[in-house]
């Protein structure tokens, strides 16, 4: 909540000359089945970060991307929300679902990847944000012990 509530003044009071108000903003989405018990809480937090943002006068384009582990079908491995001026909120409630990930460790760096791909107009919006909701810990051993990672 702290950052929402000090959202508005941190944008405007940037150093930078560009227009701050304008923000394109992506939540990047554990979704594998180790999310199942926090995923209806967490789109609650998506659709109250992205309501208050709005409240404090941002102007926004949401893009929504969740992640699954490398143990399901390619075709399986993301669920997109290209992004828009006007949230879904319906079609994200009925779309993100936990699934898959047969280890600890997750596929973030992948969904990163895939969220810094994510097709919009540069031209509109001048500053940008990712914010990451996960419950464990990627892929490598440099970021963790060898029995989390599976890999």
């Amino acid at each position: 909540s702290h950052l929402i509530s000090n959202s508005k003044n941190f944008f405007l009071n940037s150093k930078s000359s560009r227009s701050v108000n304008k923000l394109l903003l992506n939540f990047v989405i554990d979704s594998t089945g180790s999310m199942g018990p926090f995923i209806e809480g967490t789109k609650k937090l998506v659709s109250g970060i992205i309501e208050e943002f709005k409240r404090k006068g941002l102007y926004l384009s949401v893009g929504i991307l969740g992640y699954r582990d490398y143990d399901v079908k390619d075709s399986e491995k993301f669920i997109k929300m290209d992004y828009s001026y006007i949230f879904d909120e319906k079609a994200f409630y009925d779309n993100f679902k936990a699934s898959g990930g047969g280890d600890e460790a997750e596929n973030i760096a992948g969904g990163l990847n895939e969220s810094f791909n994510m097709p919009f107009n540069e031209s509109d919006f001048f500053t940008k944000a990712i914010i990451l909701i996960a419950d464990a810990p990627c892929h490598g051993e440099k970021y963790h012990s060898k029995e989390i990672s599976g890999f």
